[in-house]
C-alpha cells in the first residue's frame, strides 16, 4: 500500500478490532496454548508397553537347535509399567492447568494490545488538535503582524512589535515541525500494533467528549475479581502447582512394572523318538525403590516454594489493581473537572479577553506584547484542554484493562 494523504476519520473499536486478529503477539500466545493443551492431552497416558523377544537356555555348541535340550525355549514377552495411584490425574490436572493458565494469558495479551492501539489514538487526537491549533494561531500571528505594520507605518507602533510577534511565529513554526514528527511517531505506533505496512496513512480520531460513567470502587473491584484474565491465569497456575505438590509427595511411593512372558519350546530327539516339549509362561510384578530420598524432598519443596511464589504473585497482582483503580478514578476525578473548567470558563474567557485586547490596541490604549501574551495564552489553553481531554480517556482505558473488561 502506497503512502497517501491523511484519510477520512478512523473507527478507533474498529482498529481495535483489526490488532486482536492481526498482531503477532496474539497469534503467538494462541499457539503456545494449543501447544500446551495437546500436551495436557497426552500428560495422563501410560508409558508405552515394552515387548521382548528373546532365546533362553540355548546351547553355544549349537546356537540354532532348539530340540536338543529340553530347556531351550524361544521367549516372548510383554511388560506395562504402571504409576502408583494418583500419579497419572496428578500429572493431567497440572498439565491442564498451565494449559489453562496460557489460554488466559491470551485475554490478558487482547486487553492489553486493545489499551496500547486506544491510547495510541487518543493521542494521535492530542496531536492532531495541537497541529490545526498551532495552523489557526499562526494565522493569528499574521493577522497581529498585518497590525503591527500597520501602525508602524502610520507611526504609532514601533518595530520591536514586530520583531517581537516574528520571533514568536518562528517558534510555532518550531513547534510545529515538532508536533509533526510526534504524528508521524504514533501513526508508525499504531501500524506496528496492527500489523501492517508503515506507510499505511493514518485518519483523524473521533471527536473526543466528556463521558463520565458511573464508577463505584467497589464494583469495579468486584468486577475485577471476576473478569481480569491475569486473575484467572495466576490462579489456574496455582492449582498447577498444587497438583505438583501431590505429584512430587506421591513419587515416594514405587511404581509397579507387570511383566508376561510366553516360552515356546520344540519337540525333543530323543533315542526312542520325538517327545513333546512343555510350553511355559511366566508372570512377575516388579518395583522400583524409591530410595532418593533427598532428591524427592527437594522436589516437594521446589514444588511448595512454588505454590507460595504464584500466591504471593496473585495478592501483589491483587494489590496493583485496587491501587490502579483508586488511582485512575482519581486521575478521572481530576481531568473531568479541569475539562469542564476549560471548556466552561477558562477558554471563554481567555477568547473574550482577546478579543477586549485586539480592540484596545487598535486604539492605541494597550501595548502588543499584552496582545501578543494574551493570543499565546488562549492557544496554550486549548491545546491542554484537548491534551486533557484525550488524557481522560486513557485514563478510561486503563480502567477498562485494570477490571478486565467494559465499564
Amino acid at each position: 500500500m502506497g503512502s497517501q494523504a491523511v484519510a477520512a476519520e478512523e473507527n478507533l473499536e474498529a482498529l481495535v478490532a483489526q490488532a486482536l486478529t492481526r498482531n503477532p503477539e496474539v497469534a503467538v500466545s494462541d499457539a503456545r496454548w494449543q501447544m500446551l493443551r495437546q500436551r495436557a492431552e497426552a500428560a495422563g497416558s501410560l508409558e508405552d508397553p515394552m515387548l521382548m523377544l528373546g532365546i533362553q537356555n540355548a546351547l553355544v555348541s549349537d546356537p540354532f537347535n532348539f530340540r536338543e535340550d529340553p530347556m531351550t525355549q524361544k521367549v516372548i514377552g510383554i511388560s506395562q509399567m504402571i504409576p502408583y495411584r494418583g500419579k497419572r490425574g496428578a500429572k493431567t490436572a497440572a498439565a491442564y492447568s498451565e494449559a489453562q493458565a496460557a489460554r488466559w494469558l491470551i485475554d490478558e495479551r487482547k486487553l492489553e494490545l486493545a489499551q496500547m492501539v486506544r491510547e495510541t489514538g487518543y493521542r494521535i487526537y492530542a496531536v492532531d488538535k495541537s497541529i490545526g491549533l498551532t495552523e489557526e494561531n499562526l494565522q493569528l500571528l499574521d493577522d497581529l503582524i498585518a497590525l503591527a505594520e500597520t501602525r508602524y507605518a502610520v507611526g504609532r507602533g514601533s518595530m520591536q512589535e514586530i520583531l517581537a510577534a516574528q520571533v514568536q511565529r518562528s517558534k510555532m513554526q518550531e513547534m510545529l515541525l515538532v508536533q509533526k514528527q510526534q504524528r508521524q511517531i504514533q501513526q508508525a505506533l499504531l501500524n506496528e500494533l496492527l500489523a501492517r505496512p508503515q506507510v499505511t496513512s493514518v485518519g483523524t480520531m473521533p471527536e473526543l467528549t466528556l463521558v463520565e460513567p458511573s464508577l463505584e470502587p467497589e464494583a469495579l473491584r468486584q468486577q475485577a475479581l471476576s473478569q481480569r484474565p491475569l486473575l484467572h491465569s495466576l490462579a489456574a497456575q496455582h492449582e498447577k502447582s498444587l497438583a505438583n505438590q501431590r505429584l512430587a509427595k506421591l513419587d515416594f511411593y514405587p511404581d509397579v512394572t507387570i511383566s508376561f512372558e510366553y516360552m515356546q519350546r520344540d519337540r525333543l530327539r530323543s533315542g526312542m523318538g520325538d517327545v513333546e516339549g512343555e510350553d511355559m509362561y511366566a508372570l512377575t510384578l516388579s518395583f522400583n525403590l524409591p530410595v532418593q530420598r533427598a532428591k524427592r524432598r527437594a522436589m516437594v519443596h521446589e514444588a511448595a516454594s512454588e505454590s507460595a511464589m504464584v500466591t504471593n504473585e496473585l495478592r501483589a497482582v491483587h494489590n496493583a489493581i485496587e491501587g490502579g483503580i483508586t488511582q485512575r478514578l482519581a486521575e478521572l476525578e481530576l481531568r473531568s473537572g479541569q475539562v469542564i473548567l476549560y471548556r466552561e470558563a477558562i477558554i471563554p474567557q481567555a477568547e473574550q479577553s482577546l478579543e477586549a485586547s485586539v480592540s484596545a490596541y487598535q486604539v492605541g490604549k494597550l501595548e502588543f506584547s499584552m496582545v501578543l501574551d494574551q493570543q499565546m495564552g488562549l492557544f496554550g489553553y486549548q491545546i491542554d484542554y484537548h491534551k486533557m481531554l484525550a488524557d481522560y480517556h486513557m485514563s478510561l482505558a486503563q480502567l477498562r484493562t485494570l477490571v478486565g473488561g467494559e465499564l
